[in-house]
């Protein structure tokens, strides 16, 4: 098999198929998205027809994408760069503008075109990610994204809290400063359901692949009549990825952060009538010819150190690029 043309191929978490939509342009009910971290670009993506793919098959599987030249005018940051905009932030934080804040960046690595045996590495890796790989619209994404935006299943609603990370090597217990990072989320998450009423679980540690986070899941019920893109709107950007309070760490990221995110921590995913199942686009990479760039970032607090949020997104970098 050849793929030459926009496409999207997906791997929801403990599944043993890839599921390949070739795209086209007729409108359907059920539809692939990809909305963008500032919100001004939803793309809808459709399907002209369906093939599943077993790890095997995706592995022998010829790609031939017309992939653009990196664009020059966005470059990496140097350590010295990211420590004095790092700074920047955390001093926002200290005079009381933020609570919390995501800060990233972008980290380059040349790349070769064997896709079918990256995505099959990435499966494996990461069983509990939505795994993908997206053509569409002259730019090319993949990634493995643990954190689950929303899943609408027959009315029931289900979303998580995720934030906090160390290295799974990292045998210490959660700091206080991750405790309450968490917590953030977990508040945030519940101040924008609660007029469904929802049930939060209990906080967990989980492992994806080197990494942990702290997870909080929540659920509710939905009326019969819902819009899957108005909830999704509705919990984005989360704390995890943007910060808090939400509008005013959105437009502070936006206006300082130095880069357009683009796709990354915006959100993804399968959007229908019946089943929705969307996910938070991290751990991600925008592909070029000869070239990968990968995003990183972490979350920040007014004691945060900004040497040591250098390291940790260093060893995320190196986690995401394995």
């Amino acid at each position: 098999m050849k793929i030459t043309q926009d496409f999207v191929l997906f791997r929801a978490p403990n599944e043993s198929h890839f599921k390949l939509w070739n795209l086209g342009e007729k409108e359907e009910e059920t539809y692939f998205v990809f909305h963008s971290f500032d919100n001004k670009i939803t793309h809808r993506l459709y399907k002209k027809d369906e093939a599943s793919l077993s790890y095997d098959e995706l592995s022998k599987v010829e790609f031939d994408l017309n992939l653009k030249p990196i664009d020059q005018s966005v470059k990496e940051q140097s350590h010295d760069e990211y420590i004095e905009r790092c700074n920047y932030f955390i001093e926002a934080l200290k005079n009381d503008e933020l609570d919390k804040v995501i800060f990233s960046r972008i980290k380059y690595a040349d790349f070769n075109e064997d896709f079918g045996e990256k995505l099959v590495h990435l499966a494996h890796k990461y069983p509990k990610a939505m795994v993908y790989l997206a053509n569409f619209n002259g730019e090319t994404w993949m990634g493995a994204s643990p954190e689950k935006l929303v899943q609408i299943d027959n009315n029931e609603l289900t979303t998580v809290a995720l934030a906090s990370t160390k290295a799974v090597s990292d045998n210490r217990d959660w700091t206080e400063k991750e405790y309450k990072e968490h917590q953030l989320v977990v508040d945030y998450v519940y101040s924008y359901l609660k007029d469904f009423n929802p049930n939060k679980g209990e906080t967990k540690t989980i492992s994806l692949g080197e990494i942990q986070h702290l997870k909080t899941k929540f659920s509710a019920q939905l009326k019969q009549e819902h819009d899957p893109e108005r909830i999704c709107n509705l919990l984005h950007p989360t704390p995890a990825v943007c910060g808090m309070p939400k509008e005013k760490a959105h437009q502070f990221i936006l206006e300082n952060e130095g880069y357009d995110r683009s796709f990354y921590t915006g959100y993804f995913g399968v959007i229908s009538k019946d089943y929705t199942e969307v996910y938070v686009n991290l751990r991600c990479a925008q592909v070029f010819a000869n070239k990968l760039a990968a995003y990183v970032g972490g979350g920040l607090l007014a004691e945060s150190d900004a040497e040591k949020e250098w390291q940790e997104t260093e060893w995320k970098s190196k986690a995401l690029l394995s």
